[in-house]
């Protein structure tokens, strides 16, 4: 690999830069499978999406391999144009222009090697610094703020890295090190490592499955560039011109493919043709959900992600599908949470706005429509994944982490705190607190818990004093409310509060706002759930999270046209995940028919959500590969605010302690296999 860049270099230095008229040099790091040779030619996922804009633009280009550090001095003085997958850093806002479309979203792990995670069961980079590992770096790479929080430099101006860092050139020799445990992590996107490692055939390459961070990455345009073309006057004029062509490959069938590609054989670029595009009918999607009532709080808020993500697909004419662009519009229903109500309004939805798609919170709700929907065949998104069944073929679910994050979040305070020994959970009983209880119940005794307490409470249930008693002279070291409503877990963390309990609390869902009006800050520091901020500086300020938190309060925030009065929950992002996904479905499938869509994102080996890459699975939970299944994000309550502590992989801690799980599940009645 080493004499590849240094002959790339050589040539690119002996025919100089932009020798021939209007030639744009476009520069990126060996990467595989984003940038890297084959058979004389560069190829991979970012060179197929610099190919498939820049030959539709019609420019003379070059692609040049170069490394990183080289490569950003080449674009702060011009002599390389564009830069292939730059994140954003402000120190770089000087230095280049960012398009306003991103190339794509990398998911950071920690690479190790099997020495190593056989003496650590490593779960952040907190514990890796803690444990005092040897970390190895891509010299020069910005890598996220986070990640220099941990690992802050000794003398930036004297180029010393923190102690426990110690830089190369590239990924191949961080892995190769890896292999030869003379360091014991690498930080590096997972499918450029995956890859990387399985090319070099190193067999003692493994990764640990919690998330460190997400990087946006971009193809930069630098500000001393010189080109220009009798097509485009300027770099800035070729950037416009590439962001509209980029966001409309974005919406391509193919631009999936490149990143589905298997990039140990070649890939063959599909020259597109490029149609004239038509406008077709407003495709209708349904909101069927409590928007009143004690669980209000897991409908409402989403009414505003799905508004936002119909806006802006509007904004570009419709959902671009088959070559058509379909306006979207959103009808709303209030289930308040009841059944029968439930079905009255899928039924509306369906026969008078013929909607295709429809957001919901399940449950009760999804007992009472799924044999109507499944006959009208329209996709049915729950927020609840215990809801999928194969008599279910519509229903899809996953985007909500419910209830993988209630069987993680005994993994957590078992990792965090060792000593504790006693679980207890409560929520009320209703078909989506049982289910989703007996799966947390099952992943506490895989995890070793002993389960002193597990009860549901009546719907009714208006005094918390009683249920409060129970669980407390159980003497429990965490007191856990499953997926109890939003409402009941004000009233029983007061409660819990009154009465003196100053254990560990975990949950489902806690909305910290209103729960704050019921308890001290100091009550709620620590309490752990899965619905984040997405202003959390886990995210950074360049990530899809944080446009998307800043979008928001633009739009319902203080002051702002649509003044909601309160701030961003995590409900507000929880029901647009899944209507992004059905939206990547119709695209993918090129059309809105519910069986293709469904068959085109089980094709996927991932697909991006705003959890980070996911994938369907399912069948081993619930009979069919209908659940997406993306990294899934544990917080704290830190000073009053939720603060991100680990994203966790699920399924592969899941294929561990499956056996245990599932034989609970089935002791309590409720796997799937055993619901009518």
């Amino acid at each position: 690999m080493k004499k590849i860049c240094l002959i790339i270099v050589a040539l690119f230095f002996f025919f100089g830069s932009n020798t021939l008229a209007g030639e744009l040099i476009v520069g990126g790091e060996y990467s595989p499978p984003y940038l890297f040779m084959r058979n004389g030619k560069i190829v991979g996922i970012d060179a197929e999406i610099i190919k498939q804009v820049l030959d539709e633009s019609g420019v003379n280009y070059r692609i040049v391999i170069l490394p990183w550090q080289r490569c950003w001095k080449m674009l702060e003085r011009g002599t390389v144009d564009i830069g292939i997958g730059i994140p954003k850093n402000r120190e770089y806002d000087a230095h280049v222009h960012y398009p306003a479309t991103f190339s794509r979203n990398m998911e950071f792990v920690i690479f190790t090697n099997k020495e190593t995670k056989k003496q650590h069961d490593a779960t952040s980079l907190y514990y890796i610094r803690k444990n005092y590992f040897r970390v190895g770096i891509i010299r020069g790479q910005s890598y996220h703020e986070r990640f220099w929080n941990f690992f802050p430099w000794q003398n930036v101006e004297e180029n010393r890295y923190h102690v426990q860092i110690e830089p190369a050139n590239n990924i191949e020799i961080n892995l190769k090190k890896l292999n030869a445990n003379r360091i014991n992590a690498f930080p590096s996107d997972k499918t450029a490592g995956l890859y990387t490692a399985g090319k070099l055939g190193l067999k003692k390459i493994i990764h640990y499955d919690f998330v460190i961070f997400y990087t946006t990455t971009f193809n930069v345009f630098s500000r001393n560039s010189k080109y220009k073309s009798e097509k485009y006057q300027d770099i800035t004029a070729l950037m416009k011109a590439y962001d509209r062509k980029l966001e409309e490959f974005h919406e391509l069938p193919e631009f999936m493919e490149i990143f589905n590609w298997n990039w140990d054989t070649p890939y063959i670029s599909k020259k597109r043709v490029i149609k004239k595009e038509t406008t077709g009918k407003t495709v209708n999607i349904g909101f069927l959900a409590a928007l009143s009532g004690p669980d209000a709080g897991w409908g409402k808020p989403g009414l505003t992600g799905n508004q936002m993500f119909i806006d802006e697909v509007n904004a570009r004419g419709g959902l671009l599908v088959g070559g058509v662009r379909y306006p979207l519009k959103m009808h709303i229903y209030d289930d308040e949470g009841d059944g029968a109500k439930a079905l009255k309004g899928a039924r509306e939805l369906v026969e008078k706005h013929d909607v295709k798609f429809i957001s919901a919170i399940g449950g009760a709700d999804a007992d009472a429509t799924h044999p109507y929907l499944t006959k009208k065949k329209v996709i049915y998104a729950s927020l609840i994944a215990t809801d999928i069944r194969p008599d279910r073929p519509y229903l899809l679910a996953g985007g909500d982490v419910t209830p993988r994050i209630d069987m993680l979040r005994p993994w957590y305070h078992r990792n965090k705190n060792p000593k504790l020994k006693k679980w207890a959970v409560v929520s009320q009983d209703d078909p989506i607190g049982r289910a989703c209880q007996a799966w947390e119940v099952g992943a506490a005794v895989a995890e070793g818990w002993e389960v002193v307490y597990d009860r549901h409470f009546p719907l009714d249930t208006s005094d918390f004093s009683k249920v409060a008693d129970g669980i407390l002279a159980t003497d429990p070291d965490v007191v856990s409310l499953n997926l109890t409503w939003p409402d009941f877990v004000t009233l029983i963390l007061e409660q819990l509060y009154i009465k003196g309990y100053r254990g560990e609390i975990s949950g489902n869902y806690m909305d910290v706002e209103a729960n704050l009006k019921k308890v001290p800050v100091w009550f709620h520091e620590g309490a752990v759930d899965s619905f984040p901020l997405f202003n959390d500086p886990f995210w950074g300020y360049s990530s899809i999270q944080h446009r998307f938190y800043d979008l928001w309060k633009k739009r319902y925030g203080p002051g702002a046209p649509e003044d909601l009065k309160r701030d961003l929950t995590g409900i507000d992002w929880d029901h647009v995940i899944m209507l992004r996904i059905w939206a990547l479905g119709a695209q993918l499938a090129e059309s809105f028919d519910p069986d293709r869509i469904i068959k085109a994102l089980r094709a996927q080996k991932s697909f991006p959500t705003i959890l980070g890459n996911a994938k369907m699975t399912g069948r081993e939970m619930w009979g069919i590969d209908n659940m997406v299944s993306p990294p899934i994000p544990i917080n704290e309550t830190k000073d009053g605010v939720k603060r991100i502590q680990t994203i966790k992989g699920f399924d592969e801690w899941f294929q561990a302690h499956k056996e245990t799980i599932i034989d609970v599940v089935k002791s309590k009645g409720l796997f799937w296999n055993q619901q009518k």
